[in-house]
Parts: structure tokens; C-alpha cells; sequence
């Protein structure tokens, strides 16, 4: 599951990458990451707990 994740996140960040790099001014796509790593620490949290 952990290792699942890690591969999630992994992937994620460089999707968020993509689309930073891609959004001239990067702001919609840094706010979008950033509420997609909290949902994710979210699930994590509320899985290890």
C-alpha cells in the first residue's frame, strides 16, 4: 500500500510539474497540486491511523 502510494505521489508531482511548466504563470497549476498533495496526505494519514 505504501509502496503504492509513493509511486502515486511520485507520479503526481510530476504530472503537477508538467502542467506548472505548461501554465505560463504557474499559479493555477501550483493551487492544484497543493490540493491534491493535501487530499493525498489526507487518505495517507486517515489509512496509517
Amino acid at each position: 500500500m505504501l509502496v503504492f502510494l509513493t509511486m502515486l505521489i511520485t507520479f503526481l508531482t510530476g504530472v503537477g510539474m508538467s502542467l506548472a511548466m505548461a501554465d505560463k504563470d504557474g499559479g493555477h497549476a501550483l493551487i492544484y497540486l497543493t490540493v491534491l498533495v493535501a487530499y493525498i496526505a489526507q487518505v495517507i494519514y486517515a489509512d496509517v491511523r
